[in-house]
Parts: structure tokens; sequence; C-alpha cells
């Protein structure tokens, strides 16, 4: 995506689902100043295919924008190296 993420642009927008074939994701706004529910969470656990190892929540981690500031510096130093790789 060649934007700065929609979570930055909407101050509107907590949390997003996603469902895939076989998988089912939560993405956390970092930004939000309301977290999900703990109601909720107990049913989002029994969603199939509901895979929290792939969401992004301060659930666990209590510090997303962190994250996702190193996944994103991780993604650069890969775009740096991939033209090396594909010569």
């Amino acid at each position: 995506m060649r934007h700065h993420g929609r979570f930055l642009n909407s101050k509107k927008l907590d949390a997003v689902m996603i469902s895939f074939p076989r998988a089912t994701v939560i993405m956390e706004n970092p930004y939000s100043t309301k977290p999900i529910k703990p109601w909720l969470w107990k049913h989002l656990i029994y969603l199939p295919w509901f895979q929290i190892q792939y969401s992004h929540v301060n659930w666990f981690e209590r510090d997303l924008r962190q994250r996702i500031k190193m996944e994103q510096e991780k993604l650069l130093k890969l775009s740096e190296i991939s033209p090396y790789l594909l010569s």
C-alpha cells in the first residue's frame, strides 16, 4: 500500500477485522484511545480460523506502535536488499 495507512488518516477506526479463507485477524489501531473490550475478546477467540498470532493488537504487547515501527524498519531494510537478490 503506497499510503501511510488507514489508521493514520482516521480517528474513527479503533480496529479492523479481516477475514481470509483460512484466517481471521484483528488489526487494532495503535493510535486509538479505546482498546478492544474483554467481552469482545471472549467472542473473537471462538471465531472459525481466528489467528491471534497474526493479529496486531495491544492486548499482549501493550506497545503496538513499537511493534509496527520495528516491522516497518524490517520492510525498509528488505527493500534495500531486494534489488541485489533479483540480479
